[in-house]
């Protein structure tokens, strides 16, 4: 188990300035981020499980493949493999919306570097 202190230090991932500048805040607002008593799904929980599963199925490819290609009779085979294509389509999808909400953040990032190097000249 991580003390409380390296547990941030990993949150923060190496970024000491905006720790430094941000982070009193943001524990104020962690709770709306990460709600700790909601039944309801996280966007980290969610943006983990997601990848996570992608993770999976990535590293055990072969063994979805040779399971598939191992079952009898053909037509249980065949049934097997468009309901795994099915799920790996919805995975797949689920993988751009992910992608999206980096791209998403990413951008919203760019705007706010702009927005504090030009207030940095303003005053």
């Amino acid at each position: 188990m991580l003390t409380e202190k390296a547990s941030d230090d990993r949150k923060w991932n190496g970024l000491r300035l905006l720790r430094s500048l941000l982070q009193e805040e943001a524990k104020l607002i962690e709770s709306s981020l990460h709600p700790i008593l909601s039944t309801e799904e996280s966007r980290f929980e969610y943006v983990h499980k997601i990848l996570y599963l992608a993770a999976i199925v990535e590293a055990l490819r072969t063994h979805l493949i040779k399971a598939i290609t191992s079952s009898e009779p053909r037509e249980a085979r065949q049934k097997l493999a468009m309901e795994t294509s099915s799920e790996l389509e919805r995975l797949a999808g689920e993988v751009r919306l992910v992608q999206h909400m980096a791209s998403d953040a990413a951008a919203q990032i760019d705007q706010l570097r702009n927005e504090v190097s030009t207030a940095a000249w303003e005053r």
